[in-house]
């Protein structure tokens, strides 16, 4: 059985680092973006199962991030957990993200439960 794949997108190496080791301790193969730079390209190559990527940046290039995943035939399925300190993009994540939100700090559980539901959803859309 293969290992789901978690792309995490992190700038902050200390959350970085505590994301990759509970999520491979549950199971998971995590790959990591680290750099600000091709984050579409390196995502494609990639070939997550989900993508987790924290949009705490007070600029617009998160959300063109986002909208750039959502419109890519390769990306556009991709389920993604987006984590942010910025409320104020709380509600335009939601609308062009389509994903799930957590607010930083986040609970480790809340984050594994997040995991968890855009996996399962990925398993039943390669059922259909």
């Amino acid at each position: 059985m293969d290992l789901q794949r978690i792309t995490l997108v992190e700038p902050d190496k200390g959350v970085r680092e505590v994301i990759r080791i509970l999520m491979t301790s549950l199971g998971y193969q995590v790959r990591l973006i680290t750099g600000q730079h091709e984050i579409l390209r390196k995502v494609i190559l990639q070939k997550p199962d989900t993508l987790i990527i924290n949009m705490s940046t007070p600029s617009n290039h998160a959300i063109d991030l986002c909208i750039a995943l959502k419109r890519h035939p390769m990306t556009k399925r991709i389920p993604l957990i987006v984590i942010t300190t910025n409320l104020n993009l709380k509600d335009k994540i939601e609308r062009y993200c389509d994903g799930q939100v957590l607010n930083m700090p986040f609970d480790i559980i809340e984050l594994e439960a997040c995991v968890q539901i855009a996996l399962s959803a990925v398993s039943q859309n390669k059922l259909k």
